[in-house]
């Protein structure tokens, strides 16, 4: 089915890897964030499926999460890192020429205050301006991060809402189905899922918390009863199983169901494997050296 892999050098400590046409030449490019170099390295696609050599750009102290989008609004994808160690947020603004043979180039970070130990940055148009925006979380301040773009790519001081403990993953979803994209918070210490409505202008309630397994450590949202609303997916570390939230109505998950799994499932999937149009979910077992699949019933 595949061919043999294809390596491609990196720095040390690569955390978290995106993909997106960096160039404009319709072709996926790769971001690597280097959490050991405090850098990121980027491969750009040759059009035949391998990459050139990587170019690196500085970053913040220990990055550990990369997202990219336009966020200046000239069609050219920009690079958003969150800086663990020195609590910022960077910005790297793409002034490349478009053209795949040449060099993509990108401005030197613009680094944002965020909270201690910030990570998982997302992309997303969270106030309705046709701007996006820029949200992560911060592991050790228990908050989440909103940047809202202020034109040109610039971003205001962050805006600081309340999670849970040891927050470790974020989604972007309207999960009460008002057209405005809430906010979905993987907590691990607190053993939960915090949901922050957003009620317009990108202005979002105080949080509402839902628990799931022990240590959640991955989070996805998908239809997984195929009601049309949005349902959360996560896997719980020390549990050792999956937590399904079904989404009962106004973004409200009142019950998990529980699903074991092999040891210290890590990252999952939702994806439809078997052609029947219903989701069914696949997670890596870390414990247990092997992956698990759930096929929807």
């Amino acid at each position: 089915m595949f061919h043999n892999q294809v390596t491609y050098s990196t720095n040390s400590n690569r955390q978290s890897i995106a993909a997106m046409d960096l160039n404009n030449d319709d072709m996926p490019d790769i971001v690597v964030a280097m959490f050991g170099g405090s850098t990121i390295n980027i491969f750009f696609n040759t059009r035949n499926g391998t990459f050139n050599k990587r170019m690196s750009y500085a970053t913040g102290t220990h990055p550990l999460g990369v997202a990219l989008g336009d966020v200046t609004g000239d069609n050219k994808a920009d690079i958003v890192v969150a800086n663990n160690a020195d609590y910022t947020v960077s910005v790297l603004h793409n002034v490349g020429d478009g053209t795949f043979l040449s060099q993509s180039t990108f401005l030197g970070q613009t680094a944002y205050t965020a909270g201690a130990y910030a990570q998982a940055p997302i992309v997303a148009d969270l106030n309705d301006d046709k701007r996006p925006d820029i949200v992560a979380v911060n592991g050790d301040s228990n908050t989440t991060s909103i940047f809202f773009n202020a034109g040109n790519g610039t971003f205001l001081n962050q805006t600081i809402y309340a999670v849970g403990s040891t927050p470790s993953s974020v989604a972007v979803c309207d999960v009460n189905l008002d057209t405005k994209p809430d906010i979905v918070v993987l907590n691990q210490r607190w053993n939960s899922v915090s949901i922050l409505l957003n009620v317009g202008n990108g202005t979002f309630l105080d949080q509402r918390t839902y628990t799931v397994g022990n240590m959640p450590n991955s989070l996805a949202i998908a239809d997984m009863n195929l009601d049309t609303k949005p349902d959360i997916v996560v896997t719980n570390w020390a549990s050792h199983t999956i937590s399904v939230l079904l989404n009962a109505g106004k973004g409200t998950f009142p019950n998990q169901i529980s699903y074991t799994t092999g040891r210290h499932p890590v990252p999952l999937a939702v994806l439809n494997l078997n052609g029947d149009n219903k989701p069914d979910v696949v997670v890596a077992n870390s414990g247990s050296n092997n992956i698990g699949v759930f096929l929807h019933r």
